[in-house]
Formats: structure tokens, C-alpha cells, sequence
């Protein structure tokens, strides 16, 4: 669930660009640190992203008990985290 939160907050923030509040801060000033907060919005759906995958990969795999699942998701957590 928190991966998909990510991915739609992450969509909100790139599609909603002119009316959220880093957008009157780009337009003030364009070289303040707040430019990194255009690429922030793909770097939270990518997250997202990788978060739901994982998630629903484990929930696959939990719920056929297939330990091949299971394993690929244990790795994917040490190699994320």
C-alpha cells in the first residue's frame, strides 16, 4: 500500500507542477536548490515503483508459498536496504 501511495503522490507532484507550492519557488528564483524538487517527483515514483513490485512479488509469493518468491524478495530487501 505505501508503494502505491509513492507512486501516486509521486504522478500528483509531476503532473501538478505549476499549481504546488515548489512551483511558485522554480518560478521566484531558478537557480535556488528547489530545481532538485522537479526531479524529486520521479525519484518518489520510481520508488514507488520498486516498492509495489516488491510488495506485491512477496504477497504472490506468501500467499502460494512458493519459495522461490520468497527468496527473490529477501534478496531484493537486502539488496534495497
Amino acid at each position: 500500500m505505501c508503494g502505491l501511495a509513492l507512486v501516486c503522490v509521486g504522478l500528483w507532484m509531476h503532473l501538478s507542477h505549476e499549481s504546488l507550492f515548489y512551483g511558485v519557488l522554480l518560478l521566484d528564483n531558478p537557480t535556488s536548490p528547489f530545481v532538485i524538487l522537479h526531479r524529486l517527483a520521479m525519484m518518489v515514483f520510481g520508488v514507488g515503483c520498486i516498492v509495489a513490485a516488491m510488495g506485491f512479488v512477496g504477497g504472490c509469493g506468501a500467499a502460494t508459498e512458493c519459495v522461490c518468491f520468497l527468496i527473490s524478495v529477501s534478496w531484493l530487501h537486502l539488496l534495497t536496504f
